[in-house]
């Protein structure tokens, strides 16, 4: 009764039973309960789950030991359930973190190939003595490249860092206008480039905040750059601050493709981003590593702070607070 959230005296016949199993276990219990009177003893192990009065579903583990009279007929059964929950999602977060290691392999493998081929080719274009301005537009173009590279380098020695814990916040008294200076400054190009609009929106009055200046300035540059990617070619993207009591409230907006709202929280997760051809499709541009707002979780909460995203769904935008 504990486990299947029932009061302490309520009678369990076998049609409240079976009306508390998940509907699409049921039809599999009934069968499973046939052939334990069908005259074949012996143990019997099942899964199955449970629809709690109470709307919550637990997993179930059952052991079972059918004793047949000589009519064949059921004389005894004799058994135990094991609440396997815990284990389930155990299981299913291993199988998650394996598909989103086996994803994020092959996105690294994409993402690093991408700027080889533009550098090989402007090697080919230097070495066959290519003019003045050739030459020029050439090394532009290989020194965008290496940026790519290196921010991708950087995305994983910054995971790793995470990973072993060998982040440490160099807090000061910092202003809030200062940081989001910083943060402007380092994505206006990638916002330009992609020809998005920002908008900033600030408190009138000077809010002072005790943080690291770069790890902060870094929160807000990997919120905009990840606005960036999600939003179409003339998108908005907008910036606001306002001050709550002690706490200062940051949130980016912008009109891109959204998210679902399964993806609201698992946005955060190492390795999980939006679909990368709806983004593709979208700013032009892939998605990256997928490691950017997991960083953005890690270091707001080593300031003390919190993070959420929100949006109506696909293709209506979405806004990280």
């Amino acid at each position: 009764r504990a486990l299947f959230g029932l009061s302490p005296n309520e009678p369990i016949t076998l049609e409240r039973f079976l009306s508390l199993l998940h509907p699409e276990d049921r039809e599999a219990i009934r069968q499973n309960l046939r052939l334990k009177a069908s005259g074949s003893g012996g143990q019997h192990a099942t899964e199955f789950r449970v629809l709690r009065p109470d709307g919550t579903v637990r997993w179930m583990a059952a052991r079972s030991d059918v004793q047949h009279d000589g009519a064949g007929r059921v004389k005894r059964v004799s058994g135990v359930n094991f609440d396997v929950t815990d284990a389930k999602e155990a299981e299913r977060r291993l199988r998650d973190s394996d598909r989103r290691k086996t994803l994020f392999l092959a996105t690294l493998a994409h993402e690093l190939r991408n700027p080889l081929a533009p550098i090989q080719t402007s090697i080919e274009i230097l070495r066959r003595g290519a003019t003045a301005a050739a030459s020029a537009a050439t090394l532009d173009v290989m020194d965008r490249q290496v940026r790519l590279l290196r921010r991708l380098v950087d995305d994983l020695l910054e995971l790793s860092r995470v990973a072993e814990g060998k982040i440490e916040l160099r807090r000061t008294w910092v202003t809030l206008d200062a940081v989001v200076r910083t943060a402007v400054e380092t994505v206006d190009p990638i916002i330009r480039s992609l020809g998005r609009e920002l908008e900033v929106a600030l408190p009138p009055a000077p809010v002072t905040l005790h943080g690291d200046p770069a790890r902060l300035a870094q929160i807000l540059a990997n919120l905009l750059n990840n606005a960036a990617k999600f939003t179409r070619p003339g998108g908005h993207i907008a910036l606001t601050a306002a001050l709550e009591e002690r706490e200062v409230a940051i949130r980016v907006r912008d009109d891109g493709m959204g998210l679902a709202a399964e993806m609201l929280e698992r946005i955060f997760e190492p390795f999980v981003q939006g679909d990368p051809a709806l983004m593709n499709h979208a700013s032009g541009h892939t998605g990256g590593l997928g490691v950017g707002l997991s960083l953005v979780r890690t270091l707001t909460e080593m300031h003390g702070g919190t993070v959420s995203a929100a949006s109506d769904g696909p293709g209506r935008g979405a806004v990280f607070t």
